[in-house]
């Protein structure tokens, strides 16, 4: 064709006015071809084979009068684009998030969202990617997106430990974690009585896992990452109402115990020989969490770098010398609120534990060696 001035324009089909159906029909039908694609493939990895009768028919279904096989194959051949050939008579997607973005867009309106749960609590690996674009596209409606976080969730959480509560459950409280920060629905800050139910519902689904030690190390970090970024209800993780820590004390009885290490259990048990402690002989309380991330920003953010009566005096020494302001951070997954915070020397361990004593009203320190054991 040529344009105004005369000048030749190439131009080509659309696959919708190739095949003679609306847009919208053939765009269904090749996601239905994933979702089977996604279905039945035997790998966990790489995009399904699809055979080449399974595909022209998907096509043919809603291809207009007039379109046939050979044509259908020459289109998926020689101008498709989106589907590839891998061999005689064998197509696929080009890569396998575009095959689960097409299986995840057929879920959203094929018995939404009851029907993409059920398939991921019979498969998470292979549809939890699946479900995470769904619920990407479906919070364009947040009441769907919210639909979807209630079904992963149900109502109420079952605590940690409870027999009653499976890997499936948790593994469903996980991704319903992921949805809320990815979606960031989660993080609005109005929500209506319903929704706010749920998200405290996850909340504590959340905390039950973290708590009780549940999934592969990798999915819990994923679930604790999760819980920081909507907000841990735990107690000793965060702050209290004035901002001061709120720590959650144990308290360790006194007595004997057996310190040190057995002889086989580590390459330098010979340093540190088991022996009959006799040092614990008063009740102490030691906090059941490692200091937070918010709960030492607290420190920093009261001062606590300025104020030399915190410090040692070798500590407010290198403090100056280092023009240290505030303590080292490291890659983003080490700051999240509920993380322990990591990136402090001895001298700023020390500082915080002065400084939390003043605002408690009462004597806070890092725990001894014969202490830290005995708690432990």
């Amino acid at each position: 064709v040529h344009d105004r001035q005369g000048q030749p324009v190439l131009q080509t089909e659309s696959a919708a006015e190739w095949f003679r159906a609306p847009q919208s029909e053939v765009r269904k039908a090749l996601e239905e071809a994933a979702f089977e694609a996604h279905r039945t493939q035997r790998e966990q990895a790489g995009a399904a084979d699809i055979p080449e009768e399974r595909l022209v028919a998907a096509l043919l279904r809603v291809a207009g009068s007039g379109v046939h096989h050979a044509q259908v194959l020459d289109y998926i051949r020689d101008r498709a684009g989106l589907i590839i050939n891998r061999g005689e008579r064998v197509y696929s997607f080009p890569h396998r998030t575009f095959q689960e973005y097409l299986a995840a867009r057929h879920l959203t309106v094929t018995s939404f969202p009851a029907k993409l749960v059920e398939l991921v609590r019979v498969e998470p690996e292979r549809w939890r990617e699946a479900l995470l674009l769904a619920g990407a596209r479906a919070a364009r409606t947040p009441f769907a997106a919210w639909a979807l976080v209630g079904k992963l969730c149900p109502e109420p959480c079952i605590p940690a430990g409870a027999s009653a509560a499976s890997d499936p459950d948790y593994t469903m409280a996980m991704l319903a974690g992921r949805l809320l920060v990815e979606t960031r629905i989660g993080l609005a800050t109005t929500l209506d009585t319903d929704d706010r139910r749920k998200l405290d519902n996850v909340r504590a689904w959340l905390a039950a896992l973290v708590e009780g030690g549940h999934l592969p190390p990798a999915d819990r970090a994923a679930a604790g990452v999760a819980l920081a970024r909507i907000g841990d209800p735990r107690k000793g993780v965060g702050l209290r109402g004035d901002g001061v820590p709120d720590i959650d004390w144990v308290t360790v009885e006194p007595g004997p115990f057996v310190m040190g290490a057995k002889k086989a259990s580590w390459d330098l048990a010979k340093d540190t020989p088991q022996f009959n402690c006799q040092l614990i002989r008063q009740a102490y309380r030691l906090s059941r969490y490692p200091v937070t991330v918010a709960q030492y920003e607290a420190f920093v953010e009261t001062g606590g770098y300025r104020e030399a009566k915190y410090w040692t005096k070798a500590g407010w020494q290198r403090r100056q010398s280092d023009k240290r302001e505030r303590p080292e951070d490291y890659d983003e997954v080490y700051q999240m609120p509920n993380h322990p915070r990591v990136g402090v020397s001895w001298y700023e361990a020390v500082a915080f534990c002065r400084w939390l004593s003043a605002q408690l009203g009462f004597e806070v320190s890092l725990p001894t060696e014969a202490q830290w054991e005995r708690a432990a």
